[in-house]
């Protein structure tokens, strides 16, 4: 009986720690460099896990626009897929001129250097656009920024987006 209660309870663990989103949790906080079907993305943030064919790993440094990268990350896709910039997704959903915008993906905002992000172009599930002008700031003084909020397929922004809400 012993044997199969720590049997179950070994299972159950195994299952819940199955479920943690391992493939972006190992390299989220390291300095690698990932490639998708040979294009240098820059993030991981643009990668659709369920499109990943294939994952190859290699540890030598490397150095990409004067940045030096602990390791590579080499992932095959199942289909082709296009990258766009965060230029590129600016310019293509959003209508407004914007200088130097501020950039969320999944309500995280992006730090560092963004030059290199791109983004699958079918993970894009929207995109939304907030100006300074909408914010009631306390100061006379009137700070000019924009915001570009990118939100990518994963299941919790499907979810969202598909509840529909009645006021």
């Amino acid at each position: 009986m012993k044997k199969i209660i720590l049997l179950l309870l070994l299972t159950c663990v195994a299952n819940v720690y199955c479920q943690k989103d391992i493939f972006y949790e190992s390299q989220s906080n390291s300095n690698v460099a990932w490639f998708v079907d040979s294009v240098f993305i820059g993030s991981y943030v643009g990668i659709d896990k369920d499109m990943v064919e294939n994952l190859n790993v290699d540890k030598n440094p490397i150095k990409i626009d004067n940045k030096e990268y602990e390791g590579r990350f080499y992932i095959s896709y199942k289909q082709p897929a296009i990258f766009l910039s965060l230029e590129d997704i600016k310019s293509k959903y959003i209508k407004e001129k914007i200088e130097s915008p501020i950039y969320l993906i999944n309500g995280s905002f992006l730090t560092g250097d963004i030059s290199n992000i791109k983004i699958d172009e079918n993970y894009i599930l929207k995109v939304k656009y907030l100006s300074s002008d909408e914010f009631q700031l306390p100061n006379k003084e009137k700070l000019k920024f924009s915001i570009v909020s990118i939100f990518t397929k994963t299941e919790e922004n499907i979810k969202k987006n598909e509840k529909i809400f009645i006021r």
